[in-house]
């Protein structure tokens, strides 16, 4: 599929949003734009193959800065499977209002978070030291991450909506502005 140039601005914007807040601009302990980038890649994009190195290339380059730990392949995975819910969101077809991208950016991002913080700390618990590979041990993991899973469930749950509504109303403005220039010019 060719790439549009809107997909190149997507792309960019999204992989800069995720890296500077993954390293510079922090907001609070886990609360990241990953999880947003890579939802709005798989549901804003019109190449759905090309969302799915948006989170790649934002944990390969942050990481490179701020390094990871032995979860790592946990962590990129499940940042992985977040444009996918993305594209799968972007193919339900109902009357699309002007909240639909904020309800998009919310639900998904929920989603998404509520993955991330199983799958992760399922990895805590069979890569480290830190729990016994028990399921008592897996419990204890999950309800000592609950304070990370509150801060980065806030994170999205109010960014989210608010960046998926900026993209669509950019997308929407460029989108009747380059039409009009269409139409004057035939």
């Amino acid at each position: 599929m060719k790439i549009t140039n809107n997909d190149k601005i997507l792309i960019i914007a999204f992989i800069v949003l995720g890296f500077l807040t993954r390293t510079i601009f922090t907001i609070g302990p886990n609360v990241e734009f990953v999880t947003i980038a890579s939802l709005g890649a798989g549901y804003f994009m019109n190449n759905k193959k090309l969302a799915l190195i948006v989170p790649l290339v934002i944990m390969a380059l942050s990481d490179a800065v701020i390094g990871n730990t032995s979860i790592f392949i946990f962590t990129w995975s499940a940042f992985l499977l977040t444009p996918i819910i993305g594209i799968a969101l972007s193919k339900i077809n109902i009357q699309k209002s002007t909240a639909y991208p904020a309800l998009v950016g919310l639900s998904g991002s929920i989603l998404s978070v509520i993955i991330f913080f199983l799958w992760t700390n399922f990895g805590v618990v069979v890569t480290t030291a830190m729990y016994p590979d028990t399921i008592s041990g897996l419990i204890n993991s999950y309800i000592n991450a609950l304070p990370f899973l509150k801060n980065q469930l806030y994170g999205n749950m109010i960014f989210a909506p608010m960046i998926f509504t900026l993209v669509a109303l950019a997308r929407d403005f460029y989108e009747d502005k380059f039409r009009n220039l269409k139409e004057a010019i035939s």
